[in-house]
């Protein structure tokens, strides 16, 4: 697909005329042809999408960005004050959600509970699968 450039020199490719099965596949498809980072569009909406671990890491430092708190949530704020999504970066209890909250996404917590997730996962998976052939066989009324 052919980009347009934005500034300073991000392709921008538009992906709203080419429907996909495999989004994923055609992400890793762009990013072999326009490098490690470029912005797709999607009937109006941008996307930054890098791919290489130097952006990564960069993008990741949390001591160079701050939450965003959207129009939605500006909303929200009105009754629900300062909390964990509604709260900005310099106020109390976003301090306090944080410290609490980062522990249980560090590496080693993940460790201790993907097994967990996994295990569900395929459980979910067994169940809608079991449910499938057990409904393959069934006529449904159209009615």
């Amino acid at each position: 697909m052919a980009a347009t450039l934005l500034q300073p020199g991000i392709p921008v490719v538009d992906v709203s005329h080419a429907p996909t099965s495999t989004p994923v596949l055609r992400s890793m498809q762009l990013i072999r042809q326009h490098g490690p980072a470029f912005v797709q569009r999607q009937h109006g909406q941008d996307a930054l999408l890098v791919s290489s671990l130097e952006l990564v890491t960069e993008l990741s430092d949390e001591q160079r960005f701050g939450k965003a708190v959207g129009p939605a949530l500006e909303n929200v704020r009105e009754f629900a004050h300062d909390g964990l999504f509604t709260a900005y970066n310099d106020e109390p209890n976003w301090t306090k959600a944080h410290d609490i909250l980062m522990p249980a996404f560090a590496l080693g917590s993940m460790r201790t509970y993907h097994p967990v997730m996994l295990r569900v996962a395929r459980r979910l998976i067994e169940c809608g699968t079991a449910g499938a052939r057990r409904a393959a066989g069934r006529t449904w009324p159209t009615t």
